[in-house]
């Protein structure tokens, strides 16, 4: 059962004052991730005493920004966690009516805070995002939330403060590749060698695939697909690969080329991709 109060803290004031003055004094001095969050006397979770941490606190959303997760570990553990409701962005805001995340329903706001071997069966209670600033991907860049939950829906209930100061989110991965206009073609087996350049703005390796096709007559086709990996750095990276018609070999003239690059982005994950299509000239060579 939540209270029903002007201000999310009312009523549990002379418990967090000491803690919220504290939680202040520090996030200014130094910009750390803190939290803090006390309860009423037969509170379950808070066992009715104040926790404050200013060290060992990490700060994590979901890439849709849905979902912020904090976490402590130090002489004891705890997680909290904040969901807005399915298909939103977790946005400064009172959300109102929150349940046990991750089983709350699609529209409801999710919340949960457990730790030192302790959490709720069920819960429901209200929080507030004061400041959530993300970078890419998801990158929790700062977090301020204050929060009220009650186990088992009780009368008793926790309350509760985080603020999470992370570093400047890094780079995402950027990735893009350069072919040569012009590729040597070998004159008596038609082997064309496939090259260019490659640049990640991130030290990653790199994957190259694509296709080459060459009108050599009216009737007939040369093509081949091509294969290549290569490490790859903000400075321009040379790769060649060497590659043979699957029928009628290739000669002197022009040829389409499909490409794509992949590399992996070593900063948030996932694979950054792109694609090149252009003309190229095939060149008699030894």
């Amino acid at each position: 059962m939540t209270r029903n109060t002007s201000s999310l803290f009312n009523g549990a004031r002379v418990l967090l004052a000491a803690g919220s003055l504290w939680l202040a004094a520090a996030t200014t001095a130094s910009a750390q991730s803190t939290l803090v969050f006390s309860g009423d006397e037969g509170d379950y979770i808070s066992q009715g005493q104040t926790w404050s941490y200013t060290e060992g606190v990490q700060g994590t959303a979901s890439s849709d920004q849905r979902v912020v997760s904090i976490s402590v570990w130090t002489d004891t553990w705890w997680n909290l966690e904040f969901a807005a409701p399915e298909g939103a962005q977790l946005l400064p805001g009172v959300y109102e009516a929150a349940t046990r995340y991750p089983f709350n329903e699609a529209y409801e706001p999710g919340l949960s805070l457990s730790g030192d071997g302790r959490g709720c069966n069920t819960l429901t209670g209200r929080f507030e995002v004061h400041e959530a600033e993300y970078g890419p991907f998801g990158y929790l860049v700062k977090f301020h939330a204050s929060f009220e939950q009650h186990c088992e829906g009780g009368e008793t209930a926790a309350y509760g403060e985080v603020v999470i100061n992370n570093p400047p989110p890094p780079e995402a991965l950027s990735v893009s590749v350069t072919f040569d206009p012009k590729f040597a073609v070998k004159r008596q087996t038609g082997q064309v060698t496939v090259a260019g350049t490659v640049t990640c703005s991130s030290p990653t390796t790199a994957n190259l695939s694509g296709a080459l096709v060459q009108r050599v007559n009216r009737f007939s086709l040369a093509q081949a697909n091509f294969y290549a990996n290569t490490a790859c750095g903000p400075t321009p990276t040379r790769f060649s690969t060497v590659v043979s018609s699957m029928g009628v070999p290739f000669g002197s003239g022009k040829a389409q080329l499909d490409a794509t690059v992949g590399a992996y982005d070593p900063n948030y994950g996932g694979n950054v991709t792109e694609t090149v299509s252009t003309v190229v000239s095939l060149a008699n060579g030894k």
